[in-house]
């Protein structure tokens, strides 16, 4: 009788006890933020009518501003346009050479220069030139055939590998078309160069291991290089010819992603902007559609997701490639800033007669993790300024004052039992 009692008395101050830590629980595991896909607000857009071509690549530079590369073939002229931060021009320089504008053409290089992949009487050409547009030196490397650069990169070891192609005969259904891949030194003295097979490349990239990563048309080939041009591996993704690749990147598991377009069977045949992913051997591991059109350029973000600039359309994915939003940009072409927002670059229509360039700001992705509160120089803080900070401080006193509760409880109740 007298341990029924007890027990009594105990049951329900145990269940209190264990409300009480069950509340602490849920108190300490509130959610403070939730997960966004709403796509990221307009900051700021700059026309620059001046700018009349084909090809409007874009690169944020060192310093926060951007830097606008465009062609007119008609001339054989390209010209690039630096501006600040807030997109106002600071300075424009123009070159007379013929550039291929494919895929990215214009680096900005460990100096705080620049590098210029382009096209000289049917050579590969590159230019450097310093952080206010003047050459400093050029460089050609002539391929068999008709030599066409596309794409440039710094290595690591402070040169350059430039991408491009050169021609063969070939008798139909045989591509004439041959990739090149020419590795130099910092001065652009070549280093060496190897002979990639047929169809066109658009796009390259530096590899974790030291190596090089290039993808190329038709059936979104994948070609894997050591660090001395040896060809490692080869791959493809798609087994018919009606498809274009334009980007390449490597991804933070080793892999890489491709985008480009796909023509599908569906409702009587069309191409469809596409994201192919595969992992760090090549092989594939799931494939993306973007709605029927294009991916001009992709780009890996800070989230490990991407962002294609998709025939007219700026479309953000997760790291598995599934879509978070989606705005009508007209872009082609797409950079993360170092805000964690993106810089666009896009023709743009100032008349019935007249063209231009447009440069267009968005705010930081908001799918993006919240940036951390930078300290303050005093070293006291108000909480009431900081919601998140004022949550956890609330968290803390709960947290002691349900803890010194449940052990007031525990005293009384074993005092009782005496």
């Amino acid at each position: 009788m007298l341990l029924g009692a007890a027990m009594k008395k105990t049951v329900p101050a145990l269940m209190l006890i264990q409300i009480l830590l069950v509340t602490l629980f849920l108190v300490v595991n509130v959610p403070t933020s939730e997960a966004v896909s709403e796509a990221p607000q307009q900051q700021w857009s700059k026309t620059y009518p001046d700018i009349v071509g084909y090809d409007r690549w874009i690169l944020q530079t060192i310093d926060g501003g951007y830097l606008l590369l465009w062609a007119n073939y008609g001339d054989s002229v390209f010209s690039v346009l630096k501006t600040d931060s807030s997109g106002n021009p600071q300075w424009n320089q123009s070159y007379s050479v013929e550039i291929s504008g494919y895929s990215q053409n214009v680096i900005q290089t460990s100096d705080g220069g620049y590098a210029v992949a382009a096209t000289y009487q049917k050579q590969f050409l590159l230019l450097k030139i310093d952080e206010l547009g003047n050459q400093q030196w050029n460089k050609t490397y002539t391929v068999p055939g008709s030599g066409h650069a596309r794409a440039i990169i710094q290595t690591r070891d402070g040169g350059y590998a430039l991408l491009g192609t050169g021609t063969q005969p070939a008798t139909p259904p045989e591509s004439s078309v041959v990739a090149w891949l020419v590795k130099t030194d910092s001065q652009g003295n070549e280093e060496w160069r190897q002979n990639l097979g047929t169809n066109s490349p658009k796009s390259l990239v530096q590899t974790s291991d030291g190596g090089y990563a290039v993808a190329k048309d038709f059936l979104f080939d994948l070609v894997k290089l050591d660090s001395n041009g040896t060809v490692e591996w080869s791959r493809t993704y798609v087994d018919r010819d009606k498809n274009e690749v334009s980007s390449v990147v490597q991804t933070s598991d080793g892999g890489f992603a491709l985008a480009g377009y796909i023509w599908r069977r569906i409702d009587g045949g069309n191409t469809y902007a596409a994201l192919v992913k595969t992992d760090a051997n090549g092989l594939a591991q799931w494939v993306q559609y973007y709605g029927v059109g294009f991916a001009d350029s992709m780009i890996k973000t800070a989230d490990g997701g991407f962002a294609l600039a998709c025939n007219g359309r700026l479309v953000k994915a997760d790291a598995n490639g599934s879509e978070q939003w989606e705005i009508l940009s007209g872009a082609s072409y797409v950079v993360q800033t170092t805000d964690g927002g993106y810089a666009l670059s896009a023709a743009v229509k100032i008349n019935d007669n007249e063209w231009g360039t447009g440069l267009t700001k968005l705010d930081r992705d908001p799918a993006l993790p919240p940036v951390s509160p930078t300290p303050t120089a005093s070293p006291t803080s108000n909480p009431e300024n900081n919601p998140s900070e004022f949550i956890a401080v609330g968290v803390a006193v709960a947290a002691v004052f349900i803890a010194f509760v449940a052990a007031a409880l525990l005293v009384y109740f074993k005092k009782r039992k005496r």
